[in-house]
């Protein structure tokens, strides 16, 4: 969404001359404004993947984590 709203932007300010557009404005910045924090969250987020398993004889557990 956010990188839409990037684009959006980008058109309607290199046309701006021709065809001055508030409307594509405003909707660029909603685009941007709600997924700067769907961008925000994914960076942050732990990009470990934790696998848990568990022996069917003896019933013994063990988790790996792939980095």
């Amino acid at each position: 969404m956010a990188l839409l709203g990037i684009a959006v932007l980008w058109l309607t300010i290199v046309n701006w001359k021709t065809s001055p557009s508030l409307y594509l404005l405003v909707m660029g910045l909603a685009l941007l404004g709600t997924g700067a924090p769907q961008l925000v969250r994914y960076f942050k987020a732990d990009k470990t993947k934790e696998t848990k398993y568990k022996c069917f004889d003896c019933g013994h557990q063990w988790e790996e984590r792939e980095e």
